[in-house]
């Protein structure tokens, strides 16, 4: 499985954070997202990530 921040910088310059929700009956995952101005801003958005 990977590991660390899942968080990448979009074309409009804001920084979108995802995180697994969980997954569907059939096994797939179903993602959140945060949205943040800066990367430290969106990585703290995400649940249990910010220690890191």
């Amino acid at each position: 499985m990977r590991t660390g921040l899942n968080v990448r910088k979009r074309k409009d310059g804001l920084y979108e954070a995802r995180y697994m929700k969980g997954r569907t009956e059939e096994g797939r995952i179903v993602y959140g997202s945060f949205y943040g101005k800066t990367l430290e801003e969106a990585a703290a958005k995400q649940p249990g990530e910010a220690d890191e």
